[in-house]
């Protein structure tokens, strides 16, 4: 295994509590070895996670037993250990074959330290930070906390040979699959500076909103089509930043 920033969060004062599962807000591009290249040139402090698990496999960044800056929150960074799900603005196939390779990764981690999967030891990304992590698995499972952690629950537990629904986890009905090209959210973009910008993304554009009359103009139209309205917060220089600028070209308009 190598690591490309052995122990830099610090070492684990206590038991690991359970596992948070995040999507990267990477391209198709994304994949676990651009991850192993692209690390070693990354601010630490800028947010990465343990395991990284794209089309071509899986890449460990850090040891268990080490703390992970994956979750903005110091419980979250302290008590769980952190999973990417590669590739999540990319196409839906291939990420959802991600997902499974991450819960059945999760089920051999979970049954060698005897830890149940359940709304306590499975968690996201946004219950310890504002923030649409997991935004892709989110659309595609429920668009609600619980729904979307009970399809995890469900799914780890399968390869745990452990798959029923005794520990509050009901099957939801399947979403309405959202295409690629329909994706549009809004994102803060928290300059190094400390002012921030609101960006709107969509249609592989995104366009800097300057303005509150324009802001609503994007809310309407977010609300219009059924969109989340909610912003997420990225750093400048942040890799889940840099993936939707590369994903989503700079433009002056978009279509409705």
């Amino acid at each position: 295994m190598v690591l490309f920033y052995p122990g830099v969060a610090g070492r684990r004062s206590g038991h690991i509590y359970g596992v948070v599962i995040h999507n990267d807000a990477g391209s198709q591009a994304a994949t676990a070895s651009f991850y192993r290249n692209w690390l070693p040139s990354h601010d630490a402090a800028l947010g990465f996670a343990h395991v990284y698990i794209g089309s071509d496999g899986k890449y460990q960044a850090e040891e268990f037993e080490n703390m992970a800056w994956h979750t903005a929150n110091a419980n979250g960074n302290a008590n769980y250990v952190g999973w990417e799900v590669l590739q999540s603005m990319g196409n839906e196939e291939t990420f959802r074959a991600n997902e499974q390779a991450v819960f059945k990764d999760i089920a051999v981690f979970m049954k060698a330290r005897n830890m149940q999967p359940n709304r306590t030891t499975v968690m996201l990304h946004q219950e310890f930070s504002a923030t649409s992590c997991p935004h892709r698995s989110w659309v595609l499972h429920g668009q609600a906390v619980n729904a979307v952690k009970d399809y995890y629950i469900q799914e780890i537990k399968k390869y745990m040979g452990t798959n029923n629904t005794n520990s509050n986890s009901t099957e939801k009905p399947k979403q309405p699959i959202e295409k690629d090209d329909e994706i549009m959210f809004k994102y803060i973009k928290v300059l190094k500076n400390g002012r921030e910008e609101q960006w709107f993304a969509g249609q592989g554009k995104r366009m800097y909103l300057p303005d509150g009359p324009t802001i609503e103009n994007i809310d309407f139209l977010l609300n219009d089509l059924g969109k989340p309205t909610k912003a997420t917060r990225y750093k400048e220089g942040s890799l889940a930043l840099k993936a939707i600028e590369t994903m989503y070209s700079d433009s002056k308009t978009f279509k409705k």
